[in-house]
């Protein structure tokens, strides 16, 4: 039953940060790659193709506050289309284990904002 209640009232908080009438996505397209392998060409041909996109940037600095306040400046239309760039990278054996639990946090912001937005709408 809490579950339940969790769900519900997530959800009706999506509703109200986002557009209810949004569409739900035609297309969901992962692009990775090394470095030089064309993907940053293909991402800006694919998004000059829409009539409007947005580009949001996933890093250290990740907002899910800022990041809905971003969406909710596109019209949502099937013709229009949405980046999403991850700029993060793990931590390695250099880092402080407060860079590493630092990282953990941001982590699980991006992980949660994505399940709110994919699965709660």
């Amino acid at each position: 039953n809490q579950l339940k209640y969790s769900w519900e009232v997530a959800k009706s908080k999506c509703e109200k940060l986002l557009n209810p009438s949004c569409e739900t996505f035609t297309v969901a397209e992962l692009v990775y790659g090394k470095a030089g392998d064309g993907k940053t060409h293909y991402i800006r041909k694919q998004l000059n193709a829409h009539k409007q996109s947005l580009t949001v940037i996933i890093n250290e600095s990740f907002s899910p506050y800022n990041t809905i306040v971003q969406l909710r400046q596109l019209p949502f239309e099937r013709s229009n289309a949405i980046y999403f760039s991850f700029t993060m990278l793990p931590p390695s054996e250099e880092f402080t284990e407060l860079d590493k639990n630092l990282y953990r946090d941001v982590i699980k912001r991006v992980e949660r904002f994505f399940f709110d937005l994919i699965f709660l709408g």
